[in-house]
């Protein structure tokens, strides 16, 4: 489910929407996922049931209504609610606006109201194309120590350790652990 910015379980559609239209506007890849397990099954309005799909942009027409367009990476199209390719909602002036274009290629809209209904997660993977990284590797590194404390997934074995980052200038930093057993 998606998380609401305070950490709620349900977000809003005011901070799904800015979720959404941030970081499409920022050329991040977005994903969605459906709720179920069995992808060869449809769910409301024609979505598969447990399958993921690309969210390829959100657009706001002048008439105020958001939509999110979405793309089922199997390249066909089931989704039948409002907005979709055959909704009567579509006339020749908001399909311009939306760049709608007529195809059997996958893609389709979807109102911001079903997108918060239907689309169990959001994934973003930022585009990094202008950040820089660096990378440390520690093999065989037993100076961590022991927390004194039992962690549910490892139990008494853990290793732990700590990581201190310090930066003269204010900027915003993502740090991931990959691990080995």
């Amino acid at each position: 489910m998606h998380k609401n910015s305070d950490g709620s379980d349900a977000i809003t559609l005011d901070d799904l929407w800015t979720l959404l239209s941030t970081h499409d506007q920022a050329d991040d890849i977005l994903q969605c996922g459906t709720s179920g397990t069995n992808h060869f099954t449809q769910g409301i309005q024609g979505l598969a049931n447990g399958h993921a799909y690309s969210v390829i942009g959100v657009k706001e027409l002048s008439t105020g209504e958001k939509l999110v367009k979405m793309r089922n990476p199997w390249g066909s199209e089931a989704f039948t609610g409002d907005w979709c390719d055959g909704s009567s909602k579509w006339n020749d002036a908001n399909k311009a606006e939306a760049g709608w274009v007529e195809a059997n290629d996958g893609a389709f809209f979807m109102a911001l109201e079903d997108y918060h209904s239907q689309a169990a997660y959001t994934m973003v993977a930022k585009d990094v194309t202008d950040w820089y990284k660096a990378d440390f590797l520690k093999l065989n590194d037993t100076t961590g120590g022991n927390n004194d404390a039992e962690s549910w997934w490892c139990g008494a074995e853990c290793t732990v350790h700590s990581f201190t980052l310090t930066s003269a200038v204010d900027q915003e930093v993502w740090v991931t652990a990959h691990t080995w057993d």
